[in-house]
């Protein structure tokens, strides 16, 4: 190789180089799709343990199963970190630490 073809190979190389640093997108640009920001989390977590609620009462009144009501409490807790279980007649929705966010309202 003579000092041309040296020469001529590491233009290339810078210039392959150049194109690639300029082509990197840039890490600090923020992406105009966000993660919405909650508001509250314990307002959230109430209102998804009354509609888990209201999910399973509807569960139970239409005659589902034991397996089906498991799998809808798999579901919640998978999708809310919230379970439903029956005190005595009573729905109650706990967190997976078995903490009461909601009870069932009894109507008389």
């Amino acid at each position: 190789m003579n000092a041309t073809e040296i020469r001529n190979a590491v233009l290339i190389v810078l210039a392959t180089f150049g194109i690639l640093v300029l082509a990197k997108p840039k890490s600090k640009i923020k992406s105009k799709y966000e993660k919405p920001k909650e508001a509250n989390s314990k307002d959230n977590e109430f209102e998804n343990a009354i509609v888990a609620i209201k999910a399973y009462r509807e569960a139970v009144k239409d005659g589902a199963t034991t397996a089906t009501l498991n799998e809808l409490n798999r579901e919640l807790i998978k999708e809310y970190d919230i379970r439903v279980i029956d005190k005595n007649g009573q729905l109650v929705a706990t967190n997976r630490n078995g903490t009461a966010i909601a009870n069932e309202e009894v109507k008389k």
